[in-house]
């Protein structure tokens, strides 16, 4: 979904009003997850630490995108935004963490 926002933001020149994106320290919705009684039979420290990581990655290039947008530079926003970047990498490592722990925690 953040994905989705960013990039209509940046790409698509949409003006809507944006929430300033958080990393993944307990304020977003993977972080409440982790910090709540459920997360305490998630074990894997190697996965969380590579949840949190690319969450952590793609909410600082996000954040320097919209940024870049709001002060008229949309062509560096665009640039941080291509296919090879951090922040697709990033994005992508953080839903194959998820579907990982969403599929750990639903055999719990």
């Amino acid at each position: 979904m953040a994905r989705q926002l960013v990039e209509d933001f940046v790409m698509k020149g949409q003006n809507t009003p944006f929430q300033q994106i958080i990393g993944c320290h307990g304020d977003c919705d993977v972080g409440k997850l982790l910090h709540s009684e459920e997360g305490k039979y998630l074990k894997d420290v190697s996965l969380l630490n590579c949840l949190c990581a690319s969450c952590t990655n793609f909410c600082e290039v996000a954040s320097q995108a919209v940024l870049l947008t709001k002060i008229g530079d949309v062509r560096a926003a665009q640039k941080l935004l291509e296919s090879n970047s951090l922040y697709t990498e990033s994005s992508m490592t953080f839903q194959v963490c998820l579907r990982v722990l969403m599929q750990r925690s639903a055999c719990n």
